[in-house]
């Protein structure tokens, strides 16, 4: 992907404020979605990488990042660019009595 091989980590242990997770496909990030997010603590937040606009024949798509957080029951809060190829989505818990809707879809609480 293209990344510096000091941010590849190959196994996780314990619990983490912090996780960011660069996919290209949308199997990785089904795949991988609900492991990384049993790794963060009550409070932690999951960013998702994904390339923008198809590039590196990516199949993601913002619609389809937000659409796999809230299959595994996390919302979106904030989307950035981090350069010319990569977007990020962070995901956090979802706060109780909330009601979470965005033009995607509605949160199934």
């Amino acid at each position: 992907m293209g990344l510096p091989e000091s941010f590849y980590v190959d196994k996780l242990v314990g619990k983490f404020n912090h996780i960011h997770l660069f996919v290209t496909r949308k199997t990785m990030l089904e795949q991988e979605f609900g492991n990384m997010k049993t790794y963060l603590d009550q409070h932690g937040t999951l960013w998702i990488s994904w390339p923008k606009a198809k590039q590196l024949g990516t199949d993601l798509d913002l619609k389809e990042v937000i659409r796999i957080g809230y299959d595994h029951f996390m919302v979106e809060s904030t989307c950035m660019r981090i350069d010319e190829v990569w977007s990020a989505l962070k995901f956090t818990f979802p706060k109780p009595n909330k009601e979470y809707q965005n033009s995607y879809g509605k949160h199934p609480l």
